[in-house]
């Protein structure tokens, strides 16, 4: 179980600044708060060695209206393995491709299976593994009497494999909706080590299906970079993106984590988060510190900077 309180304060835009449009500090200042309390029961049964039964709910508080919400149901799967080779799940479970974790991460084209019921097996080969994934949601299921139309499913897949400090893997999805058409998607992703460094890279295309050429309709590009020192007090993520479907040139968007030692004779920790959009020229900065004030009392305080002209792309995501 746990349980949070935060406040919040700040400019809406920097006082006397053109964006201000003549309002005072005190019509430019804008307050929010939360309080939250949430509770996890999960249950993790395992008979045999090959079959396990996995089971989690939660409720948690509106604080709006001061009445708890649920139960909602996190995660209800069997796994089952078959001569301890071939890997199934199948239920209600989250699962995540891809490398992306600063600015998205588009190559993970099986973001929606935790919203509905899938199954996926895992089938090792010579030279890698084998996933395969069928789910469904209950918003495709138009009818259900109807309900194993193929239409109401999506299709992934994904080959993964290693040599020596490089792994690699290819994956697609497919998914054909009732009365609409959605692009296909296919990724390349890669990751590796040189030196003290981790470096990862995907390649995203989306295809469209009337017109399934070997153009695709748009694609995404991601790379990362990441070190961390031997005794692990000092983190940096780097992470690029370029985003083919923002206007005629792309999109290109940049992050960077850092993450310090603690404050000496403390157990505080600060760190620090950067994301800029080039071709706007807007971000965000966020300086935060975090650490222990009682036994399993924390507290984390942060203060965000949004920059750039109103409209432009961090700035819409501040008003969202």
């Amino acid at each position: 179980m746990s349980a949070g309180i935060g406040i919040g304060a700040g400019l809406t835009e920097w006082p006397g600044s053109k964006a201000a449009d003549g309002e005072s500090f005190s019509d430019l200042m804008r307050y929010s708060g939360f309080y939250s309390t949430t509770a996890i029961l999960s249950v993790d049964a395992r008979p045999e060695p090959w079959l396990r039964f996995y089971s989690s709910v939660s409720i948690s508080l509106d604080a709006n209206a001061m009445v708890f919400n649920g139960p909602a149901i996190n995660e209800v799967f069997i796994d089952y393995t078959y001569k301890d080779t071939v890997f199934f799940r199948v239920g209600r479970q989250g699962l995540t491709w891809g490398n992306g974790r600063l600015l998205g991460n588009p190559a993970n084209l099986v973001s929606r299976v935790s919203e509905g019921v899938a199954v996926r097996g895992t089938i090792p080969t010579g030279s890698g593994t084998i996933n395969g994934v069928v789910y469904s949601k209950g918003g495709w299921v138009n009818n259900p009497y109807l309900n194993i139309d193929p239409r109401t499913f999506a299709y992934a897949g994904q080959w993964e494999s290693s040599m020596g400090p490089l792994a690699f893997s290819l994956s697609s999805h497919f998914k054909m909706k009732d009365d609409a058409e959605e692009d296909i998607g296919s990724a390349f992703s890669l990751s590796f080590g040189i030196g003290p460094f981790d470096l990862a890279a995907d390649l995203v295309g989306h295809w469209d299906r009337a017109n399934p050429t070997w153009k695709p309709a748009e694609w995404e590009a991601l790379g990362q970079m990441f070190w961390e020192n031997d005794n692990r007090s000092w983190s940096v993520l780097g992470e690029y993106l370029f985003d083919s479907s923002v206007d005629a040139w792309g999109a290109h968007y940049v992050s960077l984590g850092i993450s310090t030692p603690k404050l000496r004779g403390s157990g505080w920790q600060p760190t620090l988060r950067w994301k800029h959009a080039f071709q706007d020229n807007s971000g965000e900065i966020i300086a935060g510190i975090s650490g222990s004030i009682a036994p399993n009392l924390n507290l984390a305080m942060g203060i965000p900077l949004v920059y750039g002209a109103p409209g432009t792309y961090y700035r819409n995501e501040l008003s969202a």
